[in-house]
């Protein structure tokens, strides 16, 4: 049998991105990273991971990226209208 796999979310915020300032859904217990991003426009996109690791991804049309972070750089993205889910 395939097993069924739940790619909801059940938080989401709009992104401005920081160099500094890592995203946030709100106080605790909620998690201090994003499961994966929704990227509206065309572009780059710069995310610290959870392991530490800083990734330029590029986007070439809308969509998702499926990457855990905590940060989304405000240097080396380019890319529109993101949002965070958790």
């Amino acid at each position: 049998m395939a097993q069924v796999v739940d790619f909801s979310c059940s938080r989401a915020v709009a992104v401005t991105p920081s160099d500094t300032v890592p995203v946030s859904f709100g106080t605790s217990p909620l998690p201090s990273y994003f499961r994966r991003l929704h990227v509206g426009g065309p572009g780059a996109v710069k995310v610290l991971t959870t392991s530490g690791d800083a990734v330029v991804y590029l986007a070439a049309i809308a969509g998702y990226l499926w990457v855990q972070g905590t940060l989304v750089y405000a240097t080396g993205t380019t890319a529109t209208s993101i949002v965070a889910e958790y």
